[in-house]
């Protein structure tokens, strides 16, 4: 097993635990919807810097940076167990955006320059640790509100776990480089990545699944209880389906490893999106709608990783985190757009409607994956 699996695990741990924890969470700061909808925009604010720096650190550090930033997220988890007022909830939150962007990147980063040394594929393996810990801990962290436990509580729980992950992170090892000098020419390379086209058709590819991966994970519970009356049980579904199939389908690219071109299983995303989507958009019952879910889930399982892992590839061994960074960056666009812009085409055509158009998504991928020239990389 990777020494990244815990690392990717106990992130996914928090962010499942901090979907059942929310509602708790507003009660004790005092906030309305529309104050919390307000605090929660620091997440992506913060985001932004941690996702643009972090590649550079990796490029410089290597597995050390990844340990200080794993660190640096449990702290900023057991401070969120602290606040008491919405003002320091803000603030919070804008460290764990901060340091999530952050654990994100450098996990992509590192796996990426381990994928180079050794040849073979380990995001997806490493990524599908992910899902699996946010489908356990949500219920996790919901039954322990349930049998009296405070959110400061669960929460130094979440912390602990991932304080204890960063301790495998030294055992990432990757190849040491003498640290490139600061110069004019230096610079200029690493701003040349922003005007890589190749990294921004990678990054368009994967904003565009993590468009539809963030329709599926904040709107597939509604449409299951606007369309068919759906319980709170059966509409949790669609989101736990969709993560399940996620899981799944890295663990399986991962096991047949190199046998399957990159180009091949980033293309089932698009055959995933149209197909998945559309079925869920258009079924006649909930359990055909959940089956659509989990054929979303698992046409878009390896994209996210392998274009993670070929950024890094294709990239001078001085800038492989770097132009993990741009990507992940880029992707996170379509990430964030997502509910807004659903929720917009839902308040106009409706919402079972505009998972539909979400479906059509599936046209620019399978476009966009043919024409790459980056994807004929070899696996």
């Amino acid at each position: 097993m990777s020494a990244l699996v815990p690392g990717a695990a106990t992130w996914g741990v928090f962010w499942g635990a901090w979907g059942a924890l929310l509602p708790a969470v507003k009660s004790s700061v005092g906030a309305s919807n529309a104050e919390l909808g307000l605090a929660l925009l620091a997440i992506p604010v913060g985001a932004v810097p941690g996702l643009l720096v972090t590649g550079r650190l990796i490029d410089r550090f290597g597995e050390r940076a990844l340990a200080a930033i794993l660190v640096g997220f449990a702290l900023a988890v057991a401070m969120l167990g602290l606040v008491n007022s919405l003002p320091q909830l803000a603030v919070v939150l804008l460290t764990i955006g901060a340091t999530s962007g952050a654990v994100e990147v450098a996990l992509a980063a590192v796996g990426s320059l381990q994928e180079v040394a050794t040849g073979q594929r380990l995001l997806t393996l490493v990524q599908a640790a992910t899902p699996v810990a946010t489908v356990l801990a949500a219920p996790a962290a919901g039954l322990a509100l349930a049998l009296g436990a405070s959110v400061s509580g669960v929460l130094a729980v979440v912390a602990v776990l991932v304080l204890v992950s960063s301790a495998a992170a030294p055992l990432a090892r990757v190849p040491r480089r003498p640290a490139a000098k600061d110069t004019v020419g230096a610079r200029v390379r690493r701003q040349g990545l922003w005007r890589d086209r190749s990294l921004w058709v990678l990054g368009g590819i994967a904003a565009a699944v993590l468009f539809v991966e963030n329709a599926v994970e904040q709107w597939g519970a509604l449409h299951l209880t606007e369309a068919f009356s759906a319980g709170p049980f059966l509409a949790s579904l669609a989101p736990a389906v969709y993560m399940a199939c996620l899981a799944g389908g890295r663990l399986l690219a991962h096991a047949i490893g190199s046998t399957v071109s990159d180009r091949f299983l980033v293309l089932l995303a698009a055959p995933g999106v149209l197909v998945g989507v559309g079925v869920a958009a258009l079924a006649p019952t909930p359990w055909l709608a959940l089956v659509g879910f989990g054929l979303a889930g698992l046409g878009n399982a390896a994209a996210v990783p392998i274009i993670q892992s070929l950024a890094g590839r294709r990239a001078d061994p001085e800038q492989r985190g770097a132009a993990v960074s741009v990507v992940t960056t880029l992707s996170y666009g379509g990430f964030l757009a997502s509910p807004a812009l659903v929720g917009a085409l839902a308040g106009t055509v409706g919402l079972a409607q505009a998972l539909g158009l979400v479906a059509l998504l599936g046209l620019p991928i399978l476009a966009l994956v043919l024409r790459s020239r980056a994807l004929a990389t070899p696996a």
